[in-house]
């Protein structure tokens, strides 16, 4: 490959990202409750000098859409939090919603311009200017008027 050959190709990023996943997930309340649960099991395991634990888990199941376009994602995040004498506490929250599957598996909370199956998405366009333009693309010559 020639160097003028490699410089016109597009890298495409297609891989998830994450930080930006967990900001939009459920309206960022999914991070914010991870953050939560940190500041609480840190502080504890600072002043009871024994360990905590935090444990995330994202599963990933089909949605509802016949080509899995979209999946439904259930997070559990758990944490254990030691206390000053003896024993732990432990809270768990659960939070659900949907991830779109997109090109190469590219995960959003948006829907995006391809699906993972190559299909283009349509954006639909106003109703009077897509009325207009199939008009306009069936009689060529003829003028057409906007009836209000």
């Amino acid at each position: 490959m020639t160097k003028k050959e490699k410089g016109n190709l597009k890298i495409e990023n297609s891989k998830s990202n994450y930080p930006k996943l967990m900001q939009e997930f459920n309206g960022g309340v999914t991070g914010d409750i991870i953050g939560a649960m940190l500041t609480d099991v840190a502080l504890a395991v600072a002043r009871s000098n024994r360990k905590g634990e935090i444990t995330i888990k994202l599963t990933l199941k089909p949605g509802n859409s016949g080509d899995n376009e979209f999946l439904n994602a259930d997070f559990m995040i758990k944490k254990n939090e030691p206390k000053l004498d003896k024993g732990s506490k432990i809270e768990d929250v659960y939070q659900g919603s949907i991830i779109f599957v997109g090109k190469n598996g590219k995960c959003t909370v948006d829907r995006q311009k391809e699906a993972h199956t190559g299909q283009q998405q349509l954006a639909i366009a106003h109703t009077d200017e897509l009325t207009e333009a199939m008009v306009k693309s069936q009689f060529p010559s003829e003028t057409v008027r906007k009836v209000q």
